[in-house]
């Protein structure tokens, strides 16, 4: 609130005459340039609201979020520009302001944009200027409109600034003069100030002069200019006038702000603001455009709080929203996101299950095939998709590694060598799957044959494995090393090493034979 103080006093000079001699006098206060920007910059963020209050600084937050972007800006070393915008500039309403680069190309086209938004030489607002290698943009008639993001692009390059506008204090353009007047006339006190829509109030004595007294006093305003009459000067008044101009209205406090949202589809955005005064009423806005209450959105006031409440959110109420409270020169903004939730369809899955026929196995989980015959390994198996089957010999399933992609439902064979992954090869072996069955044939079984077996199952969805040992039995080999101990009458005591290969199960007994010799003719 700037205060200006007008100052009038009356000397009475002949009572005889009645003459009255009205003296007046002005003290001005005018607030020397601050640059708030560098105050804030330099300030610890403590002091941000002390320094708000002493420079009446209304959009704090606004401020605060400007020079918080301000400041994350990293310095680069700058190929189109050899001198960029600085980070901020300051101009008083009304006047001008002329923003400044240096470009690396003097034949350079440059862009100006405001808030993103590219400026259009359009009237006598903007003017463009290109002089060598500086390019210059000059802004006219400042107002509070101008207060924003400026850039200046060259090709795929870009600096940024901000201007801040503020508002010059009310002064006084014309004080108020003596006067000497005789009794019973009507006295004229007459002043102009330097903006329009300045509320003033008149003292006398330092009481102050109303409208209730209007068949003493009345007060005109005529833009800048203000008068006040005095309809008939009593006798012997001798007494100080005064005239001050105020603020319209006490600086509003902002307690609480609005915050950004970000909001799915179907749920409930609330955005709240408590302000220092409860008689402040003010208005809506969404992208600009006034935001009216209806069967989704709610406008409440109450005492301190104002709340914007949108029901069922939808895309379209995507948007920057603002709040802007009456009679004051500032508005609180923020963001509404909406959040769109995917939902990508993802069919039914089953992880895969490996079940065992216990048909042909021993309580040890083993398969016995005689040799010769055919191995035939029948392994019912679920899931959805149809899974991948990997049979392996030589090592466990728990071990198998699976390298390359296999397209879901297809079958991969092998064999004999440590759980080395192979095509089919061997005539012998087939591998065959069908819906609900992997099915694995060795036909004509031989000694080699013999081994662990893993089947390996995989989807999407999981993985399952089973070992299964097979046995190839076969007639044992010869006894080695047979020897004869000693000879009798009708007995003889042999010994032999058992067999190298005990044609796979422990051998139960052997069958000697004798032969007898034939008789040799005399």
């Amino acid at each position: 609130m700037h205060l200006v103080s007008f100052a009038s006093w009356i000397q009475h000079l002949n009572k005889q005459q009645f003459l009255k001699t009205f003296k007046s006098s002005c003290a001005v206060h005018a607030e020397s340039d601050v640059d708030i920007w560098e105050i804030l910059k330099n300030s610890p963020p403590s002091e941000y609201e002390k320094v708000a209050f002493q420079y009446g600084i209304t959009d704090l937050r606004g401020l605060l979020k400007r020079l918080k972007k301000m400041k994350k800006k990293e310095e680069k070393k700058s190929e189109a520009f050899l001198k960029k915008l600085d980070p901020a500039y300051q101009v008083t309403k009304g006047h001008k302001i002329k923003l400044a680069v240096e470009v690396a190309n003097s034949d350079v086209e440059v862009k100006w944009l405001k808030n993103g938004q590219e400026i259009q030489p359009t009237g006598s607002k903007y003017i463009f200027e290109s002089v060598g290698n500086m390019r210059y943009l000059t802004i006219n008639h400042c107002s509070l409109a101008d207060d924003a993001a400026y850039s200046c692009v060259v090709g795929e390059e870009k600096c940024t600034t901000e201007l801040f506008v503020k508002e010059p204090p009310v002064t006084i353009v014309k004080n108020l003069e003596d006067q000497m007047v005789m009794k019973g006339d009507r006295v004229e006190l007459e002043c102009v100030v330097s903006e329009e829509g300045a509320n003033v109030k008149w003292e006398k004595d330092g009481v102050e002069l109303t409208r209730d007294e209007s068949f003493k006093y009345r007060f005109k305003k005529d833009g800048c200019k203000h008068v006040l009459i005095i309809m008939k000067l009593p006798k012997k008044t001798v007494a100080f006038i005064r005239l001050r101009q105020m603020a319209a209205k006490k600086d509003l406090e902002v307690y609480q702000s609005i915050a950004d949202l970000t909001v799915k589809a179907k749920d409930q955005a609330v955005f709240k603001c408590e302000v220092s005064d409860e008689n402040v009423k003010g208005t809506w806005f969404k992208n600009g455009v006034e935001v009216k209450a209806d069967a989704r959105i709610n406008i409440s006031h109450i005492g301190r709080i104002h709340k914007l409440t949108i029901d069922d959110v939808k895309p379209e109420d995507e948007g920057d929203y603002t709040f802007v409270p009456d009679g004051h020169a500032f508005n609180l903004s923020a963001k509404l996101n909406f959040l769109e939730v995917k939902i990508d369809y993802v069919p039914r899955q089953d992880p895969p299950k490996i079940h065992l026929d216990t048909m042909g196995r021993t309580a040890e989980s083993t398969i016995i095939v005689v040799a010769g015959n055919k191995l035939r390994l029948d392994v019912p198996i679920t899931g959805d998709p149809a899974p991948t089957v990997i049979w392996t010999k030589g090592e466990k399933a728990s071990s198998v590694k699976h390298d390359e992609e296999v397209t879901a439902g297809q079958t991969t064979s092998w064999t004999v060598q440590d759980g080395k992954v192979l095509t089919e090869g061997d005539g012998r072996v087939h591998i065959e799957t069908t819906k609900g069955h992997c099915i694995f044939t060795i036909e004509g079984a031989e000694r080699q044959d013999e081994g662990i077996y893993s089947v390996v199952v995989r989807n999407p969805a999981g993985e399952d494995t089973a070992d299964v040992h097979v046995k190839v039995v076969d007639v044992p080999d010869p006894p080695q090393a047979p020897r004869i101990l000693s000879v009798g009458e009708d007995s003889c005591v042999v010994q032999w090493d058992p067999p190298a290969f005990d044609g796979g199960q422990p051998v139960t007994g052997y069958v000697l034979e004798r032969k007898r010799p034939r008789a040799t003719g005399g």
